[in-house]
């Protein structure tokens, strides 16, 4: 489940959408829902302690390479969200990823 909530998380390009609103573009990415559901998954995940600490590394890697940087603010605030309880219990992943 954790390599299936990580391959989830980038960005998809294919699943933006550009709609022209008069002089106007908007950008709608389809893709919010899927990145929220496995960034969930994940936090889920590491609060019933199914992850390893090589598992750990890897979800740390894909908040601050992916997460932090997403355009969607939901996703983001998730984000902040499962890297504070990192924090807390595995502050030396966190720690080796911050650079």
């Amino acid at each position: 489940m954790q390599n299936f909530a990580l391959a989830e998380i980038p960005t998809r390009k294919e699943l933006i959408e550009e709609v022209d609103i008069g002089p106007f573009t908007q950008k709608y990415d389809r893709g919010i829902p899927i990145r929220r559901a496995a960034f969930q998954l994940l936090q889920t995940l590491f609060e019933v302690g199914a992850l390893s600490s090589d598992s750990i590394l890897k979800v740390v890697d894909a908040i601050v390479t992916c997460g932090l940087v997403d355009t969607a603010e939901e996703v983001t605030v998730l984000t902040l969200q499962i890297l504070a309880k990192v924090t807390q219990k595995a502050c030396v992943h966190v720690a080796t990823k911050l650079e």
